[in-house]
């Protein structure tokens, strides 16, 4: 769906001559629970097809709530898929809002990945299962990550902290200009300073409800 299915053509483009320089995260969207009872994967061959690929890295369970987000079934499901040779990891996505789905996917122990959203307030809220997942070695793909963060310098701040924390793996983030993805490179490559930090809190502080919406 991302970009009216545009992304996933584009990205099957690339792979013709990249794949061994990628990890490909694929969400389980296009997969009903009917399928998942009845054991009907066939639908991921028209998305490797796509993609040109015979499989992806990470298959991503998109699940928002804790319930669903532990439940026993993903397991016979995800190993399934795996015997097939269609995917290798399976992962976590989701946009809960209460955070408890990210905390419940990793103590179900099933994941490889988790995809949590992880802006500013996130961040904060998750500190304990970041903690853990970095100690159980579990990836984390953080995403939606620059919500309140209205200027570029800011995003690239915070972008610095993000990687500065141990816990996260990498994140998703949109790239709409060339002068975007200048700054961001730079900045992946630099260290937060005492400075930035002052002033993520000081701009945190004074943006907090829109920083939390």
């Amino acid at each position: 769906s991302y970009l009216g299915g545009r992304s996933i053509v584009d990205l099957g483009k690339v792979l013709k001559t990249k794949r061994d320089k990628v990890y490909i995260a694929l969400k389980d969207n296009f997969f009903s629970e009917d399928d998942y009872v009845n054991g009907r994967f066939d639908k991921i061959d028209e998305w490797l097809k796509v993609l040109n690929t015979d499989y992806v890295d990470f298959f991503m369970f998109n699940r928002h709530d804790e319930r669903s987000s532990s439940d026993p079934r993903i397991k016979d499901w995800f190993e399934k898929l795996k015997a097939m040779g269609k995917i290798r990891y399976a992962g976590h996505t989701d946009h809960d809002k209460n955070l408890k789905a990210c905390g419940a996917a990793l103590e179900s122990g099933m994941f490889s990945l988790l995809n949590p959203v992880l802006n500013m307030n996130a961040l904060s809220v998750l500190e304990e299962v970041l903690r853990k997942a970095h100690e159980k070695k579990t990836g984390v793909m953080a995403m939606k990550t620059m919500g309140g963060q209205e200027s570029l310098e800011q995003q690239c701040i915070y972008l610095k902290k993000l990687l500065a924390n141990p816990a996260v793996t990498t994140i998703v983030k949109g790239i709409g200009s060339f002068e975007m993805f200048d700054a961001y490179k730079k900045a992946a490559g630099e260290v937060l300073t005492s400075q930035e930090q002052m002033q993520l809190y000081r701009y945190a502080n004074a943006n907090r409800s829109r920083i939390c919406g």
